[in-house]
């Protein structure tokens, strides 16, 4: 996948291919069918899609994300999510390998 090609903005291309270099290739996918918002992107897990989290930066300071975590609906029937707003990139990084179990 061309990175760099997808439709979304500078920042969250920039915030995909730091974490494709950085982290095992081939654990997590990126979701780039939402040709709506160009400023978020949904990340999860190969093996376990419905296991994700959403990066954006829409309402974000400059050079911040803000992230929601997605839970499988089995294990959370009410469909609650945990968000994080205004985080550096070294923390969404931690809070993704952490969610989503990538190293």
């Amino acid at each position: 996948m061309n990175i760099w090609a997808a439709d979304k903005t500078d920042d969250i291309k920039t915030m995909l291919i730091n974490l494709a270099s950085e982290l095992e290739h081939g654990q997590f996918c990126i979701d780039l069918s939402d040709q709506w918002v160009k400023t978020g992107v949904y990340i999860s897990r190969k093996d376990a899609p419905d296991l994700r989290a959403y990066v954006y930066t829409t309402g974000q300071d400059a050079k911040c994300f803000g992230i929601d975590l997605e839970y499988p609906s089995q294990n959370n029937p009410n469909n609650l999510l945990q968000s994080h707003e205004n985080v550096t990139y070294a923390f969404l990084k931690d809070v993704l390998c952490t969610h989503l179990n990538l190293t």
